[in-house]
């Protein structure tokens, strides 16, 4: 969907093979294309049963509202987040693998950036990521209420914080340095912490 400024809408592409369906989208000012990620969450019943398509990533120009690369993701994953990698390529959580992958540009093969026990969840893992302009990166496990921090080089540290937060999904680094949550949870509210991260507060 393309949403105009002066509110009007219009579907910007239908559903396809290659896109249909979506968790989270990143435009890249750079190189004008919009990356996202496209996993069959829901499925579909069949026979009595749930099947779930193996799960995407495609690439878009939006100004030619054309898909132009989709690939599955591999191992089975479900690419839940997107983060720009601030030269062409992408940061992937991966909710079902617990790991993040990196995507150097369109077209180029899936590499494991971060891959710890950190990262692992009994159910739903890694969901949302932000990127901070030095190369952080910043990772909720859904399942876990956890939150942890990612080098430049992939090692994976625990971001300790006053509150336990049900659900983190969303995420954002404001200009000051902190890191905005967005708690999933039924009770949720939005949560910021500060320059240190750990002392997580609700901000509704």
């Amino acid at each position: 969907m393309r949403i105009q400024p002066d509110g009007s809408s219009s579907v910007l592409l239908d559903g396809s093979d290659a896109l249909f369906a979506g968790t989270a989208l990143e435009y890249d000012a750079e190189t004008g294309l919009l990356w996202v990620s496209s996993p069959d969450f829901l499925g579909t019943e069949v026979g009595g049963r749930k099947i779930h398509r193996p799960h995407r990533v495609a690439v878009v120009d939006p100004t030619a509202a054309t898909v132009l690369w989709s690939t599955e993701v591999p191992e089975g994953g479900f690419v839940n987040d997107i983060a720009l990698d601030g030269d062409g390529g992408v940061y992937l959580t991966d909710s079902s693998l617990g790991c993040v992958w990196h995507l150097p540009k369109p077209g180029a093969a899936f590499e494991r950036f971060a891959d710890s026990p950190l990262l692992k969840s009994t159910g739903i893992g890694p969901a949302g990521i932000a990127r901070a302009p030095d190369g952080t990166l910043f990772v909720g496990l859904y399942d876990e209420g956890t939150l942890v921090r990612i080098s430049e080089k992939g090692h994976v540290t625990s971001l300790a914080t006053a509150a336990v937060v049900q659900n983190p999904d969303g995420l954002e680094l404001t200009d000051d340095g902190r890191l905005l949550v967005v708690e999933g949870a039924i009770d949720s509210c939005l949560l910021y912490t500060s320059d240190a991260a750990d002392d997580l507060l609700c901000v509704d």
